[in-house]
């Protein structure tokens, strides 16, 4: 669980406390207890919602003709690892789990992901430096 404050100009500071659900079913297409993170106020007793991080569902290509997943999120611990940069910044949400394959199927690489948004909810990027190679920092940049 994480603690995470924000400013909002027409209600002053806002608390939330985030807490990841690491075996959560959400609504992805074809995944099983993927995991998500909640957001609950700290002023509403019950009052959490589900961070969207990433709504879709495995990765596919096409493959000789055939639709193949890319890669596994069923099982992937989302919401496992949860941070916050502090006030107004970025949030971090990992599944460890998380499996890619190779472009050509025959090899599994359990190489988990994480998903980055500033605090005001919008932009959710995926943070996957095993797959991607891209760098983290600018995540922290206004």
């Amino acid at each position: 669980m994480v603690l995470v404050r924000k400013w909002s100009s027409s209600r002053g500071f806002e608390f939330w406390l985030l807490v990841g659900a690491p075996k959560a079913q959400t609504e992805q297409p074809g995944v099983e207890q993927g995991g998500a993170v909640y957001r609950c106020s700290i002023d509403s007793p019950n009052m959490c919602q589900m961070i969207p991080f990433d709504t879709s569902g495995p990765g596919q290509i096409n493959l000789r003709g055939k639709k193949e997943n890319m890669d596994d999120k069923s099982h992937q611990w989302f919401g496992a690892t949860v941070h916050s940069s502090g006030e107004n910044g970025a949030i971090v949400a990992c599944a460890p789990r998380y499996v890619s394959y190779s472009s050509n199927l025959k090899r599994r690489d359990p190489v988990g992901t994480c998903w980055v948004v500033r605090s005001t909810f919008q932009n959710f990027q995926e943070y996957a430096p095993c797959r991607t190679g891209k760098l983290f920092s600018k995540f922290f940049i206004p």
